[in-house]
């Protein structure tokens, strides 16, 4: 039985660097975060709406990037806490969001990938 069930959905989930916060987000819907291992669930006041797609920055353990339904990308940099827009990328969706050697990828359905050196 999973712990998190959001039915017919997909459902995005990533995990802190330190492997202790993870989080989910269901298509059109809020980010969920859990600070016990998964067994509870929370919705993030303040986290853009309609997120799509989430990663971590590996070197960075409390910086985590949101693309939503629109192709807007926003960053928090304590944990969900505090978010800002990062960029549009007017495309019609993000399919992966991937921080790697201090960029960010993001991988589009018919546009290519964009790539954005991070601070």
């Amino acid at each position: 039985m999973p712990i998190l069930s959001l039915r017919r959905s997909h459902l995005e989930v990533a995990a802190s660097p330190s492997g202790s916060v993870p989080y989910a987000t269901k298509i059109s819907q809020i980010l969920f975060t859990s600070k016990d291992g998964g067994r509870t669930w929370r919705g993030l006041a303040g986290a853009p709406y309609s997120i799509e797609r989430i990663a971590f920055d590996p070197g960075r353990p409390s910086t985590l990037y949101a693309a939503t339904y629109d192709a807007d990308v926003f960053v928090t940099h304590d944990d969900g806490q505090h978010w800002k827009e990062l960029e549009k990328l007017k495309v019609p969706s993000v399919t992966s969001l991937i921080v790697a050697n201090q960029k960010l990828y993001a991988s589009t359905a018919f546009n290519g990938v964009y790539v954005r050196l991070l601070d």
